[in-house]
């Protein structure tokens, strides 16, 4: 079984009401990655928030809950009770009442908050911590081996937080890149996404396009190609301006369409561009490629040159 987004969102606010409110929020945060949106994530990150002291954090979260679904009543009542804590006691009992009207109760006090400090949830030695991931060996906090019990697996890695744990709620655990959170197996010495070194957090080195070095300023090759594709562009629009030449090469283009689409027979024209030579006999179709290629082949390579070099620009951005 999966541990989802709601799966999250269910054990942070179990966590919650036991009053571990470190380790919920590990979990509800997880949540709100998939489902910002969400009114049981937020109505819970607003609990949250509101355990932890900070009122100022916690009251956007029921704010946005009861724009999102204004006929529920859990969200006010906790935005009451903030209310109340703040010294607002009018709009404290105003929110009360219209929880009250959409069926509300006040929510009976969590577990262990009297009081509470970032020691009272602080993973403990003996406490679990993760599974070994090559033989599932449980692995405790407090323990001073870099290496499983068990199989003599290298835990590094987790012990170090690059590679971070997930436990499901069925008891079993997946692991994600601390650096871009890409699922991996747990095993491998570095990231399939991100290319980090999961031993030591080292991130691969990103080496940097040469610029073109004979132009007297720096240009990326994608400009260049876009560049040279252009003015071969410009040259071969530019062999039309001879006197005739763009007859010739309407011509060329009608006598290659024709043949492609089987409209006329081969070397049925009588005009010299038009499929047949001087004496009259007709091109073939090697001859007429040849000739398609004198008068369209530069502006054929300058168009395919200012594709590739835009492709690039865009997928070096």
């Amino acid at each position: 079984m999966a541990f989802t987004a709601h799966d999250m969102q269910r054990m942070g606010a179990l966590l919650l009401d036991e009053g571990k409110i470190t380790e919920a929020l590990h979990y509800l945060r997880e949540a709100e990655k998939e489902l910002p949106h969400d009114y049981e994530v937020l109505l819970a990150l607003g609990r949250a928030a509101m355990l932890l002291g900070d009122t100022g954090a916690a009251e956007p979260y029921f704010e946005e809950c009861g724009r999102l679904h204004p006929e529920r009543p859990e969200a006010y009542m906790e935005w009451a009770e903030l209310l109340q804590r703040q010294g607002r006691d009018p709009d404290a009992k105003r929110m009360e009442r219209l929880g009250r009207e959409r069926g509300g109760k006040k929510r009976p006090p969590a577990a262990q908050t009297e009081n509470w400090s970032p020691e009272a949830t602080k993973a403990r030695p003996g406490d679990f911590a993760f599974q070994c991931p090559a033989c599932k060996e449980p692995i405790y906090h407090g323990g001073d081996t870099w290496n499983c019990p068990n199989c003599g697996q290298n835990l590094a890695p987790l012990r170090r937080g690059y590679v971070v744990p997930l436990t499901r709620l069925d008891g079993s655990q997946s692991c994600k890149c601390a650096q871009c959170a890409r699922p991996i197996i747990g095993t491998e010495p570095n990231c399939p996404g991100c290319g980090m070194n999961l031993f030591t957090g080292d991130l691969p080195e990103t080496v940097a396009e040469e610029p073109v070095g004979w132009l007297p300023f720096k240009l990326p090759r994608g400009f260049i190609g876009v560049l040279a594709g252009v003015l071969l562009l410009l040259i071969g629009v530019g062999q039309y301006r001879t006197p005739g030449r763009a007859d010739e090469a309407k011509h060329v283009w009608r006598t290659v369409v024709a043949r492609v689409t089987h409209k006329v027979e081969e070397g049925v024209p009588n005009n010299p561009l038009r499929g047949t030579d001087a004496e009259g006999h007709a091109l073939g179709n090697g001859e007429m490629l040849g000739l398609f290629t004198q008068y369209f082949g530069v502006i054929l390579v300058g168009g395919i040159i200012i594709a590739v070099g835009a492709l690039k620009v865009y997928f070096d951005r």
